[in-house]
Formats: C-alpha cells, structure tokens, sequence
C-alpha cells in the first residue's frame, strides 16, 4: 500500500499485531506533558470498544518525551472490520494530539 497516512498505518499496525502500538508508531509528546494525561486520553478516545491502555516504553531525548503505548480493543459482538478499526484509530491520535502529541514515523 502506497502514502497512507499515519491512522491509517496505525490502524494496519492493530490488525497485524493486536493493538500494541510498536516502534515507528509512538506518540511523541512534549516533555511537560505527563504520561498519566496522555495514555488517559488515549484510553477515554472511544470507551465503547477500548478496554485498556497502558504506558510501555518511555524515552526521552533532547527532542521531548517518546511514548509507546499499548493499546487493548474489545468488540462487542463481532470483530471489527479495517474501516472500523481505522476509525477507532483516528480517534485514538486525535485525543493524543488534542494534548499536543503526534505520531512519530
């Protein structure tokens, strides 16, 4: 697949591994942000199908703080589809980069 923005390569990333938000796909997030706040917000990005977040790497340089988080969906009564999942996706960003963090990729 050719230029595909980052929800979608964070979605693809999901389906491949189940919910875990790997290297190439961190947020990164400035260093007076907590970690507490962000991976609060990723969890609250759609309380419906997000069972769980948590913080697994965490590393900091002179460029601000990278985060990894794992992210756990749960679908209700059938699995979620590509389309689905990329929406829960953009969600899962646009929360994150409401507290001023983004991608890294």
């Amino acid at each position: 697949m050719a230029d595909l923005s980052n929800a979608e390569r964070f979605a693809e990333l999901i389906v491949e591994v189940g919910a875990n938000v790997q290297e190439g796909q961190d947020v990164e997030v400035l260093a007076d942000l907590g970690t507490e706040e962000i991976v609060r917000a990723i969890a609250g990005a759609d309380k419906a199908t997000i069972t769980s977040a948590r913080l697994f790497d965490r590393f900091e340089s002179g460029d601000g703080l990278s985060l990894a988080v794992e992210v756990t969906l749960q679908p209700a009564d059938k699995s979620f589809t590509e389309t689905e999942i990329a929406e829960i996706s953009k969600r899962i960003v646009a929360a994150a980069e409401k507290l001023g963090a983004k991608l890294r990729g």
